[in-house]
C-alpha cells in the first residue's frame, strides 16, 4: 500500500487550539508557508501566496502538543494531504490539513560572536560560567563532575 506524505517546515502562527468533541481532545496547529526565491542581490523574496496548513493532533498527543509547542516557535509537520475547497456567502477558499500529522520543535543554533564561531550566552544565563561555557575556568578545577581538570575518557 502507497502513502502519499508531505513535510513542512515553517513557524507557528499562534499557540495551539484546543477543544473537546465527543470525549476526544483535538489540537490544531496552524503553519503559514509562502514560497520564496533569491533575487539577483542574493535575498530571499516572497514568491507566490501563502499557504496556510493546518495539523490536527487527538487525545494526549494533541495535549502534549498543546503543552509543548507556542507562537513563532519553528516546527516540522509531516503527515498525509487533505484538500478541501469550500465556498461561503460569495467566498471560496482551500483548506489544506496535514493527516495523521507527526510534529517537531526545530531548536534553532544559538547566535556567534566574532571568537571562532563559539556561542555567546549572556552573563544572566545561569550556565554562562560552568566549565563547559568558559574552558578557561576549568583549569586545574573541579568540572562539576568530581574530576579534576578534564574527564578521564
Amino acid at each position: 500500500m502507497a502513502r502519499a506524505t508531505i513535510t513542512i517546515e515553517g513557524f507557528a502562527s499562534s499557540d495551539p487550539e484546543t477543544r473537546d468533541v465527543t470525549g476526544h481532545t483535538i489540537t490544531k496547529v496552524t503553519i503559514p508557508v509562502t514560497p520564496q526565491k533569491k533575487n539577483a542581490q542574493g535575498d530571499y523574496e516572497d514568491n507566490g501566496d501563502t499557504i496556510w496548513y493546518q495539523a490536527e493532533f487527538w487525545d494526549e498527543h494533541g495535549q502534549t502538543v498543546a503543552e509543548t509547542i507556542r507562537k513563532g516557535m519553528l516546527v516540522t509537520v509531516s503527515g498525509g494531504l487533505e484538500v478541501k475547497t469550500w465556498e461561503s456567502n460569495g467566498k471560496s477558499g482551500v483548506n489544506v490539513n496535514v493527516t495523521f500529522p507527526t510534529i517537531g520543535v526545530i531548536v534553532r543554533k544559538p547566535k556567534r560572536d566574532g571568537n571562532r564561531g563559539t556561542a555567546s550566552a549572556p552573563a544572566s544565563e545561569p550556565w554562562a560560567n560552568t566549565p563547559a561555557a568558559n574552558p578557561e575556568a576549568s583549569q586545574g578545577e573541579s568540572n562539576g563532575f568530581g574530576f579534576e581538570g578534564s574527564v578521564p575518557f
